[in-house]
């Protein structure tokens, strides 16, 4: 087997990386949060160099937010804790030597909400996704509800008072109790919504 010379494996494995960084940028400059290892993945992309977040986030240098609502720090073995842009420039001009680079400010502030505005709002939307896939003919499931209240939550920036994602497990559990009709053991007639469509409305 003839291997590709370095420079070919070089030039692959940066443009893979580049490839990576424009897609952490593109899903996470609306709010400017971003996970400890994608912000890892940008730094690196951007300045060439590897430099110690994680242990910057370890020791506080640089706050660590929860995933889970009600928790007020993150954990830095859990992947989906996040870190805001503001607080990694702020680290990167007071501890690196990183010159060219800082991270985008967010397009959008999120929106903070009390428990009952945010339940209020996954009712209704929940509402809507049950009733237009009702009318396509298929039957949803409280955690599809869950899923798709979820993605409109992350898509427009619904958050709690403490700035936290509400997870679909937390929307269902909070928000959606009774929200299809159905009893416990009750079956429908009606399919199932497909995997691949469930996070959404069905096509008209």
């Amino acid at each position: 087997m003839i291997s590709e010379p370095y420079e070919v494996t070089e030039k692959r494995r940066e443009e893979e990386l580049q490839q990576q960084a424009s897609e952490i940028h593109s899903k996470a400059r609306p709010e400017g949060r971003y996970t400890v290892n994608d912000a890892i993945i940008l730094l690196l992309a951007e300045t060439g160099d590897y430099h110690p977040l994680g242990k910057a986030v370890e020791s506080g240098a640089v706050p660590c937010y929860a995933h889970e609502e009600g928790d007020k720090k993150g954990d830095l073995n859990d992947q989906r804790s996040w870190v805001c842009w503001d607080d990694l420039n702020k680290w990167i001009d007071e501890e690196t030597d990183i010159r060219k680079f800082r991270f985008p400010k967010a397009e959008r502030k999120a929106s903070l909400n009390t428990k009952k505005m945010w339940v209020a709002a996954a009712w209704e939307h929940g509402r809507i996704y049950v009733n237009e896939w009702r009318k396509a003919g298929y039957e949803p499931t409280v955690a599809d509800v869950g899923l798709y209240v979820e993605g409109i939550f992350s898509n427009n920036g619904t958050y709690n008072t403490n700035g936290n994602v509400i997870d679909r497990a937390t929307i269902v559990r909070e928000a959606l109790t009774g929200i299809t009709g159905k009893k416990k053991g009750q079956k429908s007639t009606k399919q199932k919504i497909p995997n691949g469509e469930k996070g959404k409305l069905p096509q008209k």
